[in-house]
């Protein structure tokens, strides 16, 4: 069968989600580096911007970016050579005070850099069409109650547009790595992912069991595939399509219902999820010098462990009393806490950004991670509010902030892939009582 062009690929939306800009300047306010692509930037710099941008006379609002240091290589760095400049504030020197874009009021939205027309828009090709995914760090990304199709649908036309020109898609291999040795065809692959997403749905009324189910799965693939696999390079073709029809007869309740019935390890729970925060802070934070940065992540890793004093955190760029954290209330049986998280989850699965190189296993350790990351960020933000109780408020800036540090706009993940998390995601993906201690936390 000939392969379809991906502008002649189907377009895949999610059920119910939606986005509408606000106007919030928060994507243009931050501190992260604004990547442009050259020909936008030295279109823009043909423009004299001195009578809209007074505090742009004599100067330049795009600036090379810097190169790496020596050996190191950055994918698609040639298609982002430039950054836009900041104000002293974090802000876009084209951002005005009432939060619209300058570049746009004055010549029009698709006069805008790529990046900027694209964000939070996420696109992801396949066999099976374009996922169109969402940043849940944009405030502009809601959930339509009761659509009874997706959304985005009625943005097709103009997503269409973004996707042809978009910088940055992922892009799934022809086999994805289910666990080391386990390549599995596209076809099983996606299967498998579909089954994933029933798990999470499975037993509404038990979440932390729901997301716990989905490191289960992915363990009982992994062993079923390996027997298949015996004396072979790689498991047969239908091998997941077999494991997920086998579960769906005897139904998928019984999967959430094994990883309810793992045994906790709290003390190590705590660790594990400690080492991961520090590793985040470690990566993420400029001041002092990596051994001083890492002998802080340390510190506070054997803080955590004795259950005193304070730590960082990065997200909030503030620091908290551990114990405080620790006795803030989110209960999982409150919908409007649980109900959010467990939405993000789904949709991390749906936009898929997590098939790294050490395998699906492994990619869906990391998400019970960035689901207790966000459950942290909610308590700590808790804490410095003064409040006992986390509020549905603190647990959308949890993942919000999860999505800027930790999972969709960080390369953390990444390079932990060949780093210091490497042995951290391989131990929570081998022991799926970890994950469900992690998220119960």
């Amino acid at each position: 069968m000939e392969e379809k062009s991906p502008a002649q690929l189907p377009f895949l939306f999610p059920k119910d989600l939606d986005f509408e800009c606000t106007s919030c300047g928060r994507c243009c306010r931050d501190r992260w580096e604004i990547r442009v692509d050259a020909p936008s930037a030295e279109k823009l710099l043909s423009h004299d911007w001195s009578a809209s941008l007074p505090e742009l006379a004599g100067a330049v609002p795009f600036k090379k970016r810097l190169p790496l240091a020596a050996g190191v290589v950055e994918s698609g760095a040639d298609e982002l050579s430039y950054t836009i400049e900041r104000r002293s504030c974090g802000s876009c020197v084209f951002l005005t005070q009432n939060n619209l874009c300058t570049i746009h009021s004055k010549l029009g939205f698709l006069e805008k850099p790529q990046v900027c027309q694209q964000f939070p828009f996420l696109f992801s090709e396949s066999k099976e069409g374009v996922t169109v995914g969402l940043s849940h760090y944009c405030p502009g990304v809601r959930r339509r109650e009761g659509a009874s199709a997706p959304p985005l649908l009625a943005q097709e036309a103009e997503l269409r547009r973004l996707h042809a020109h978009a910088l940055r898609v992922e892009r799934a291999p022809e086999r994805i790595l289910i666990d080391d040795g386990l390549p599995v065809l596209w076809e099983d692959y996606a299967a498998f992912e579909a089954f994933l997403r029933e798990l999470l749905i499975a037993d509404p009324r038990s979440v932390p069991a729901s997301l716990g189910s989905l490191a289960v799965a992915s363990a009982m693939l992994a062993d079923f595939l390996r027997v298949r696999a015996a004396g072979k390079d790689e498991p047969p073709a239908g091998a997941v399509r077999d494991f997920v029809a086998g579960w769906k007869r005897m139904g998928p309740a019984r999967i959430v219902e094994i990883a309810r019935r793992q045994r906790r390890a709290p003390r190590t729970v705590r660790i594990l999820l400690r080492q991961f925060l520090s590793l985040v802070d470690v990566g993420g934070s400029d001041a002092g010098t990596s051994l001083g940065r890492a002998l802080r992540g340390f510190w506070a890793f054997v803080k955590e462990a004795l259950g005193v004093g304070s730590a960082h955190c990065l997200p909030l760029d503030a620091r908290v009393s551990i114990r405080a954290v620790r006795g803030v209330e989110l209960p999982w049986e409150s919908p409007e806490l649980s109900e959010p998280l467990r939405r993000y989850a789904d949709h991390a699965i749906f936009r898929r950004r997590l098939l790294p190189i050490l395998g699906a296993r492994v990619g869906l350790a990391l998400l019970v991670l960035h689901v207790a990351a966000a459950r942290y960020v909610a308590r700590a933000q808790a804490v410095l509010a003064g409040r006992e109780r986390a509020t549905p408020d603190d647990v959308a800036t949890g993942i919000q902030l999860v999505e800027k540090h930790y999972a969709t706009h960080s390369r953390l993940g990444e390079a932990f892939a060949r780093g210091p998390a490497r042995g951290l995601f391989r131990k929570i993906a081998a022991r799926p009582r970890y994950a469900l201690a992690i998220l119960e936390r």
